[in-house]
């Protein structure tokens, strides 16, 4: 079984090499029949098109489907299976402080500096893109919050429900001394990293 899945696994690369190779390669009128069976067979390693990661032990890079053909895209989205789901109540909420300049000033205010019991620019960078010192040494690295592709999947009440409680089993900590007002200043400084 284990010599099976070596040899799948070197096919799909030695596939993979072949179509970055050969960009101009394209199904031309068999487009839909082509896109189908390379989502049966890549999709098993691959992120297609925005879908959740096939796989948890491997990752590809995203493909998405353009004239006639799959292309790579230049992925900034972050598996995160440890991350846990917020309860219902949390997940339909949405920032009840609204998005002005000055409540965008002060989440900002927040991640780069005043944010207790750090601030969030410690592990997520000061740019929000998970880039930093400490955040090169986490297991799993920070998220980068500059990624819109995996930013506007996340629900406000995900990620108010994270900042209070953290998340277990990532280097996430609890922000849960924060006031709620100070939460939403945050979160709203945040979904600006990935515009």
């Amino acid at each position: 079984m284990n010599n099976w899945r070596e040899m799948v696994i070197g096919a799909s690369f030695i596939a993979l090499v072949g179509l970055m190779l050969f960009p101009g390669v394209s199904f031309a009128n068999e487009s839909p029949h082509a896109k189908e069976i390379l989502k049966q067979t890549c999709g098993t390693c691959h992120r297609m098109e925005g879908k959740p990661d096939p796989h948890p032990n491997l990752k590809g890079p995203d493909l998405s489907w353009s004239d006639g053909r799959f292309r790579l895209e230049d992925s900034c989205w972050q598996s995160r299976k440890k991350t846990a789901k917020a309860p219902d109540e949390f997940l339909v909420r949405t920032n009840p402080i609204p998005e002005t300049p000055e409540m965008i000033q002060a989440g900002k205010i927040l991640f780069l500096k005043t944010a207790k019991p750090a601030s969030c620019a410690v592990c997520h960078g000061e740019n929000g893109d998970g880039k930093s010192k400490m955040g090169t040494a986490s297991v799993p690295p920070p998220r980068d919050f500059t990624c819109h592709s995996m930013m506007k999947d996340i629900p406000d009440g995900q990620l108010f429900w994270i900042l209070k409680n953290g998340s277990h089993g990532t280097p996430m900590i609890s922000f849960s001394g924060l006031p709620d007002v100070e939460t939403w200043q945050l979160i709203h400084y945040i979904r600006t990293l990935a515009r």
